[in-house]
């Protein structure tokens, strides 16, 4: 039985973008301890998640989902590639010094 889920830093084709640790989220949001920002951002990751393995089961899309962080401390929460290609309408970004790591 799965508890929790891994997504990965996205490192390829993203300028200054370095390599982190993953990012770990609770598949069962009541789990989550911390403030609502952090609970908001489990629920995201969950529904992200269910989104890409519905389209993979029922579509066949393949993708892939990951964060962002580059050397400035700038990141992104959720980035979702298709053949390692970021799909930019597909960024969430929850305030305005996240949005100018992909201007």
């Amino acid at each position: 039985m799965y508890v929790i889920f891994k997504v990965p830093p996205f490192h390829k084709n993203i300028a200054r973008a370095i390599q982190k640790a993953p990012k770990f989220y609770f598949y069962d949001t009541g789990q989550v301890i911390g403030d609502s920002g952090i609970k908001l951002e489990n629920t995201v990751a969950c529904a992200l998640q269910k989104e890409i393995h519905f389209r993979e089961d029922c579509f066949g899309e393949t993708r892939k989902f990951y964060y962002l962080k580059n050397k400035d401390k700038k990141e992104i929460d959720f980035c979702i590639t298709t053949d390692d290609i970021p799909l930019l309408d597909d960024f969430l970004c929850f305030n305005q010094k996240k949005k100018a790591l992909v201007e």
